[in-house]
């Protein structure tokens, strides 16, 4: 696994090769999600990955101010990979955001404090590469409620593993009981672990998309899965991190759950 491209001409030539009809350039905030702007191919010019693509950094929460509002996405190709859950064929190609008013890579960027993190790290004599395996684990849910009024605010989650369901009506076909119950999800197999095959398609499209995927299993809680991924350098961990948190919410999302 790993890359698909190593060059703006491979780039060019993969999508080409792919019928590619859009390009998606994301970046991350410093809360961690994945922002986008979608662009046609034919609109994609050597410039724009050279030069980068413009945006309004005042509209992302905690970023810039509305005087200095104007930012750039610097596009790294050897990022790209085809988007597995869009109807029309579209790239995702994953980029830094640059601070045109300081001419540097944007200090509030997670890539970009990554980068400086490596630099820091080379130039201090501390190692000369650092290698990450984060550990990633998710729910997944039947219903998510959340609500807020003048006299109340709260959150409420489901899911037919809670043991809170061992005496619900689940309709047509009955309760069937097969629960892991308190701190008792770890390892069951079916018909306790009911997420075995959103698991196996999860696992399925992050190979798709780049990944090294090297196990998946339920984790201790109810409702809760792991899926673990090879490790990588900081900058590709961290991207890896993305992907791996929009293909999991995506494929829990189509299946008619959430992540």
């Amino acid at each position: 696994m790993g890359k698909f491209v190593n060059s703006t001409d491979e780039f060019y030539k993969y999508c080409e090769e792919n019928e590619v009809e859009f390009v998606d350039f994301r970046f991350t905030d410093i809360k961690g999600t994945w922002h986008h702007i979608s662009y046609r191919m034919s609109a994609v010019e050597a410039s724009m990955i050279d030069n980068g693509v413009p945006f309004d950094g005042s509209s992302i929460e905690n970023w810039q101010p509305i005087e200095k509002s104007d930012m750039v996405l610097k596009p790294d190709v050897g990022t790209a990979f085809l988007d597995p859950f869009t109807a029309d064929s579209t790239i995702i190609v994953i980029c830094d955001v640059y601070d045109i008013y300081k001419n540097e890579l944007y200090e509030r960027c997670p890539r970009s404090i990554a980068k400086k993190t490596l630099k820091y790290m080379e130039e201090s004599g501390v190692g000369d590469d650092a290698f990450f395996g984060p550990e990633n684990e998710f729910f997944i849910f039947d219903d998510v409620r959340i609500w807020s009024g003048v006299n109340q605010t709260g959150y409420r989650v489901d899911s037919e593993e809670g043991s809170w369901n061992d005496s619900t009506d689940m309709g047509e076909y009955g309760n069937m009981g097969h629960r892991p119950g308190l701190k008792g999800g770890y390892f069951p197999v079916m018909p306790i672990d009911t997420m075995v095959d959103l698991r196996a398609e999860m696992m399925l499209l992050l190979e798709e998309v780049g990944l090294t995927v090297m196990l998946g299993h339920h984790e201790v809680a109810m409702a809760q899965g792991e899926i673990g991924i090879k490790y990588a350098g900081l900058i590709e961990a961290a991207d890896n991190v993305q992907k791996y948190k929009y293909v999991v919410k995506m494929v829990a999302h189509l299946n008619g759950k959430t992540a």
